[in-house]
């Protein structure tokens, strides 16, 4: 595969930014842990909006009963494995304008598009697939690989430049529903669009003061022209 002179490598969340499953991925978090520890976690008030996938099990298991610390194989396989079953049930909703968007970035060769998830890889993978998806996203940093977000970016870089031209230099920017999101690219020095399509109304948002903040990923031109200015 020929290496790309992307001036932009875009990184999209999941969950609440291109789809949406209701509580199907909290319930099997929370089910994963009780599957294989056979107490069920205090988890009313936790909020999982935002954290990959091995920070919030690091959590869960802090919250047991009888707290455990390790990240076991047998966890993730069982976290995986109820994702399975919870799609097979009933596949994800892709949100307004996402299939829009992606066709009209992946036309243009200048755009390279990656994901920065908190899912572990086999379930943002799964997810995308389930919807015919994936096939727009050519890389991922994914949250089985760290327990905080902050940490992926390192990593979206990295396997980014593997696909870039050698030398070659590029912007990079987050798009995700969530303040952790506008976090995460704030540790990086990445610019971010912000979309309010998950559990964050725009004016929570709009106070994290990302670089930009849609309503829905339907808003193409404000998306592309913020893309653009940027370019600028």
């Amino acid at each position: 595969m020929s290496r790309r002179r992307a001036h932009t490598v875009l990184l999209f969340d999941i969950d609440g930014t291109l789809l949406d499953m209701g509580s199907a991925g909290r319930d099997a978090l929370i089910g994963a842990v009780e599957d294989v520890h056979a107490q069920r976690p205090r988890a009313d008030d936790f909020v999982m909006c935002g954290r990959t996938d091995a920070g919030i099990l690091r959590e869960l298991l802090a919250r047991l009963p009888e707290p455990k610390a390790e990240l076991s194989a047998q966890l993730w396989a069982r976290y995986c494995a109820r994702i399975d079953a919870a799609l097979d049930a009933r596949p994800p909703r892709p949100l307004a304008g996402v299939y829009a968007l992606l066709e009209r970035l992946r036309r243009q060769p200048e755009y390279l598009l990656g994901l920065l998830t908190g899912n572990h890889a086999d379930v943002a993978w799964n997810k995308l697939e389930r919807i015919g998806m994936a096939g727009y996203f050519d890389f991922g940093a994914f949250g089985h690989l760290h327990p905080e977000r902050e940490a992926l970016p390192a990593l979206a870089r990295e396997r980014a430049q593997a696909l870039l031209a050698p030398g070659h230099h590029a912007q990079f920017v987050i798009v995700g529903d969530t303040p952790r999101d506008i976090a995460c690219a704030r540790s990086a020095d990445w610019r971010v669009i912000a979309v309010a399509t998950g559990h964050f109304e725009a004016a929570e948002l709009s106070a994290e003061a990302p670089d930009a903040l849609l309503n829905s990923l339907e808003e193409r031109d404000a998306f592309m022209a913020a893309l653009q200015g940027w370019r600028r």
